[in-house]
């Protein structure tokens, strides 16, 4: 069970009432309340609730595995073209 948030907002004089809702709805979001009222929006078996979160968490990893491979695929290319470079530069010294 999540803790109970007490959102308040105080309303100034002559504040317009939308930027007191906007203010209400930053501090709800700060509560978690929308997050609680979507995670009881209908009812999960704890089994199901598992099955979820495990697939949550395996598309977490192979997201990050693909990045990672995206990422090291960049720095190797960067490498053979920071090494070419180098073989051109020693190539053109050694000519003159």
């Amino acid at each position: 069970m999540a803790a109970q948030s007490n959102a308040v907002v105080v309303l100034r004089e002559h504040e317009p009432i939308d930027s007191a809702l906007l203010c209400l709805k930053k501090e709800m979001l700060k509560g978690g309340v929308f997050k609680e009222l979507r995670r009881r929006d209908y009812y999960l078996k704890p089994s199901q609730r598992k099955r979820i979160k495990s697939q949550v968490a395996r598309a977490k990893i192979q997201k990050f595995a693909k990045r990672r491979a995206a990422a090291d695929l960049r720095s190797e290319e960067r490498k053979q073209e920071h090494s070419a470079a180098h073989l051109t530069l020693t190539s053109t010294r050694r000519s003159r």
